[in-house]
C-alpha cells in the first residue's frame, strides 16, 4: 500500500476576502493534509471569518527559520504589492518551500520581479478555474465519443480575462495561445477569438455576467452546452441540486459526484440554476483540488501558463490583438532588460 503524503504545513499571506471566503475555508476542509501555520498581512491585527477570531501576523514577523518550516505559502496581495512581498520573501531564502500565487501572478508592467520566483522550491499559480467540477463531468463524457473531440468552447458572459484563457486551455486540451483578438460589438460589449496551439479555438462574449452567462463546447460529431438547445446532437450538462446544495453535475449518462466537503464548500443556490451560476461556488472546489494535487505531489497551474494567460489578457486588452513573439512573450529576454533598465532609471 503507498504511503499518505505527509500533512504540509502551509501559510496564508494576505487576509482579504479570497482568504476568508475561499482558500481558508478550502484549507481548512483539508485537516489531513494541511496545517494551516499562520495568516499574515501588512499589519498585526485580527479578522473575524465567519464565526472564527483569525490572529493575523505582520509580515515583517515571518522569519527566515520560520519560513524554512514550511511546506507551502499561498500568496494573495493586491496587484500592486506583489512586487515588494515577493522581494521580502525571497530575501528569506524560501529555498525549501513552495510558493502557490494567486492570479494574474504579476501585471505586465512588474515582469522584472519574475526573478525573485527563483527564491523558491517549486511557483505554481492558483488558477481555480482550471479544476471547477463540471471539467470532470466533461471530460468523463466526452472519453464515450459521443461528440468526437471538442474543437471549439463558446462563453457568452460565463468567465472573465485571464481566467477564461485559462478555462479555455483546459477543456480544450490546449497548452499555448497562438493567435488571439479583441473587438467592441457596441456598448459595453466585446468579442474576444483565441487560436490554440492544437488546433481549437474559443469565442467569448463580454463583460462577464455569470446569472446569465452560458456556454458551449462544440466537438466533431456534436456539442455540450449548460443551457437547452433544440439540436438534436447537443448535450445538456446540469449541476444535480438537491435542497438548493449542488452535489454534483449530470451529462447525458456521465454523472460526477462532488464529496461531502466539497459540496459544504459550494453553498448554498437556486434550483433552478445553470452550471455557470454555480461558478464562484466551484471555483471554492477548483482551489481545493488544486490543494490536493499539490498535496499528492502534482503540483498545480503552471506558472508558465499563468503568465502566458495574462500577457494575452494584457494585450488584448491593449491593442486588441495577440500573437507570440520576442517583444510581447511573457519569458521575453529583451522585454525583461528593458524593464529592468526602466527600473534602474
Amino acid at each position: 500500500m503507498t504511503p499518505r503524503p505527509p500533512r504540509l504545513r502551509a501559510a496564508l499571506i494576505g487576509a482579504g476576502k479570497r482568504v476568508a471566503n475561499d482558500a481558508l475555508p478550502a484549507f481548512r476542509s483539508l485537516p489531513d493534509e494541511y496545517e494551516v501555520a499562520g495568516v499574515f498581512g501588512r499589519t498585526a491585527r485580527v479578522e473575524l471569518i465567519g464565526e472564527e477570531a483569525v490572529a493575523v501576523r505582520a509580515l515583517e514577523s515571518l522569519t527566515s527559520a520560520r519560513l524554512s518550516e514550511l511546506d507551502l505559502v499561498y500568496m494573495v496581495v493586491s496587484k500592486g504589492a506583489v512586487p515588494g512581498v515577493l522581494r521580502q520573501l525571497a530575501k528569506l531564502e524560501p529555498s525549501s518551500t513552495d510558493l502557490l500565487i494567486e492570479t494574474p501572478v504579476l501585471l505586465f508592467k512588474h515582469l522584472a520581479a519574475l526573478r525573485e520566483l527563483r527564491a523558491f522550491r517549486n511557483v505554481w499559480v492558483s488558477e481555480d478555474v482550471t479544476e471547477l467540477p463540471w471539467i470532470e463531468t466533461v471530460e468523463r463524457f466526452v472519453e464515450t465519443g459521443a461528440v468526437g473531440r471538442l474543437r471549439t468552447a463558446v462563453f457568452q458572459q460565463a468567465c472573465f480575462a485571464y481566467h477564461g484563457v485559462a478555462l479555455a486551455k483546459r477543456v480544450l486540451g490546449a497548452t499555448r495561445v497562438s493567435s488571439g483578438r479583441r473587438r467592441a460589438l457596441g456598448a459595453e460589449f466585446f468579442l474576444r477569438d483565441l487560436r490554440f496551439d492544437n488546433g481549437t479555438s474559443a469565442t467569448t462574449l463580454e463583460p462577464r455576467d455569470y446569472a446569465a452567462g452560458r456556454f458551449t463546447l462544440v466537438g466533431e460529431n456534436g456539442s455540450i452546452s449548460d443551457y437547452t438547445r433544440r439540436e438534436d446532437t447537443d448535450h445538456l450538462l446540469s449541476p444535480l441540486v438537491y435542497s438548493h446544495t449542488c452535489e454534483g453535475f449530470v451529462l447525458g449518462g456521465v454523472e460526477t459526484r462532488l464529496t461531502p466537503e466539497e459540496s459544504t464548500l459550494m453553498g448554498a443556490g437556486p434550483s433552478d440554476a445553470g452550471v455557470t451560476a454555480w461558478t464562484e461556488a466551484g471555483k471554492r472546489v477548483g482551489f481545493r483540488r488544486l490543494l490536493q494535487r499539490i498535496h499528492a505531489g502534482d503540483g498545480a497551474y503552471p506558472l508558465r501558463s499563468g503568465l502566458e494567460d495574462m500577457a494575452v489578457d494584457y494585450h488584448l486588452e491593449k491593442l486588441g490583438r495577440w500573437r507570440p513573439n520576442p517583444l510581447t512573450g511573457p519569458e521575453s529576454k529583451l522585454l525583461h532588460l528593458g524593464l529592468r533598465a526602466l527600473a534602474r532609471g
